[in-house]
């Protein structure tokens, strides 16, 4: 992946943070995955989705799942471009 330079990431990181602040931290999730997953990360976040949308919140189980997802993408974002990795996870 090449580092873009610039502020082209700031509305991406923003939103993060806005959702960040309304609690709305499956979304990020799935904005994360969506962007910088791959598609086996994509798959398991639309089960994540499909069950937060079911329950209408997160069980234990799919929490852990959805919060080890978006460490594993942001592991394998380090290596690419490190520091977006840090500023995504800094913003969630």
């Amino acid at each position: 992946m090449k580092t873009i330079k610039g502020n082209y990431y700031d509305p991406f990181i923003k939103t993060l943070k806005d959702n960040t602040n309304n609690n709305y931290h499956t979304e990020n999730a799935s904005l994360i995955v969506a962007n910088f997953g791959n598609e086996t990360d994509k798959s398991v976040m639309k089960e994540v989705l499909k069950n937060h949308n079911k329950e209408g919140h997160l069980s234990y189980f799919v929490y852990n799942t959805e919060y080890y997802l978006i460490q594993s993408v942001l592991y394998k974002l380090e290596f690419d471009n490190p520091k977006l990795a840090k500023r995504i996870h800094s913003a969630i």
